[in-house]
């Protein structure tokens, strides 16, 4: 049914404007052409029409086409000469079809039917084709809005790839700095510092940083890290994590790693210790790392790649959504990192 809709629209948009002009020029002389004149020649108008539809929208389509190949900038000039060179091939059309049909079958061709045969099939015309160009815009548009949507987030998923990998060479670093050091004092405590570091790197590299994981497997990353950091600590630095979890929320992965990791780098002062964190409600979680620090490097340590990585994956992941705070104060550094939650 729609292939024979499709394949016969363009006539029935002919008949469509041979009824109107008939409508038209038969109300104004009182005479009813179909039902009072020669037969033949009403079959003959008839046919006639229904071929002309064919004829305009053949003339319609290679326009339409013509026109979507031209990459003009869309204003109110490009529209207006646009359709005035529409009107123009109209005009051309339709004398060289329907003005040839009418002085063939009317026995010539007065004033008053050149403007009835122009006038009423261009007001047709104009309108069948300003739906379907605005049609045809208005899917350019989608597509074009759907293509810069796919290429931002192929861009965004990228970046994001691109600022995890960043993670790992410091990380693996001092993990296997660790193991070397341990070697010299203990072969199995570096096989199972080994094995620590084989479960972090098996999260780190095998989750879908693009997707939420559940929020009790990234609080058991957390610990096992802060664990494995901790033991290439000297003795005497007090180190607490509290992280126990049971529920189904999910977040993205790795957001508080850098907190921890410069937790570790920057313990100083007389005391040492370092304490991590969190604390949840219904609809977010904090992460709260805290340290001794050093009071002559307090102000610049978080000025290095980590926190720009952590800030860019942020916005990313979660634009005006959360909340990162820092703060000294007497020998004591505070790190909290505000995230939602599902």
């Amino acid at each position: 049914m729609n292939k024979i809709l499709k394949y016969s629209f363009p006539g029935l948009f002919g008949l469509l404007i041979y009824m109107a002009i008939r409508l038209i020029t038969d109300t104004a002389s009182g005479f009813n052409v179909l039902l009072y004149r020669n037969q033949w020649t009403n079959a003959f108008e008839i046919i006639s029409a229904f071929l002309i539809g064919y004829i305009i929208w053949y003339v319609l389509r290679k326009f339409e086409a013509q026109q979507s190949q031209k990459y003009a900038e869309f204003s109110l000039k490009n529209i207006l000469k646009e359709f005035g060179m529409l009107i123009l091939i109209s005009f051309i059309t339709l004398n060289c079809t329907v003005g040839v049909v009418t002085m063939v079958s009317d026995d010539g061709m007065d004033k008053h039917d050149f403007v009835v045969i122009n006038l009423i099939p261009l007001l047709f015309i104009l309108t069948y084709y300003s739906i379907r160009r605005g049609n045809s815009l208005l899917k350019s548009y989608i597509h074009q809005k759907t293509e810069l949507e796919r290429i931002k987030r192929d861009k965004t998923e990228t970046e994001l790839s691109f600022l995890k990998s960043q993670y790992h060479p410091h990380f693996l670093f001092n993990a296997l700095n660790t193991v070397y050091f341990q070697m010299d004092d203990s072969i199995e405590t570096a096989k199972k510092t080994i094995e620590k570091l084989s479960d972090l790197l098996r999260y780190q590299l095998y989750e879908d940083h693009h997707q939420k994981v559940p929020l009790v497997n990234e609080l058991n990353f957390i610990t096992k890290y802060a664990n494995l950091q901790s033991e290439r600590l000297p003795e005497g630095v007090s180190v607490k994590v509290s992280m126990n979890y049971e529920g189904d929320a999910t977040i993205y992965p790795l957001l508080s790693m850098p907190l921890v990791e410069n937790a570790f780098k920057y313990v100083g002062g007389k005391i040492k210790w370092i304490d991590v964190s969190y604390e949840i409600t219904q609809n977010t979680i904090t992460f709260i790392v805290k340290n001794s620090v050093n009071s002559e490097i307090a102000d610049n340590r978080y000025s290095g790649v980590g926190l720009t990585n952590l800030q860019r994956r942020l916005e990313l992941l979660y634009p005006n959504q959360y909340e990162f705070n820092t703060d000294t104060h007497q020998g004591e550094f505070t790190a909290e990192l505000t995230l939602p939650i599902q």
